[in-house]
């Protein structure tokens, strides 16, 4: 940190001392209620299965489904990942014995 410091005190451009990397992050994807209903659809499950793989509650996936909740960017990253690698997600599901 002294070395940065001193650096910037210098007024050396920190590029010419330091490995410096630039990144862009994509937005998520848009969820609207066609989409999440859609998704859990080509998945075959039901709203309180899909909301158990995915960590929420049956009242939010309703919601999201319904219009009156948008998915917030978190869960469209998730929803991002289930859209690109769908067989992996549903791998988790694993059958009751009786």
């Amino acid at each position: 940190m002294h070395d940065l410091q001193d650096t910037l005190e210098a007024g050396i451009p920190l590029a010419k001392k330091y490995t410096i990397h630039t990144v862009t992050v994509p937005d998520p994807g848009a969820y609207g209620p066609r989409e999440v209903k859609a998704m859990r659809a080509r998945l075959g499950l039901s709203q309180a299965v899909f909301a158990k793989l995915i960590g929420a509650s049956v009242i939010l996936v309703q919601k999201w489904e319904g219009g009156d909740r948008t998915p917030d960017g978190m869960a469209r990253r998730l929803l991002d990942d289930i859209n690109h690698e769908p067989q992996r997600w549903t791998r988790m599901l694993r059958p009751v014995e009786r």
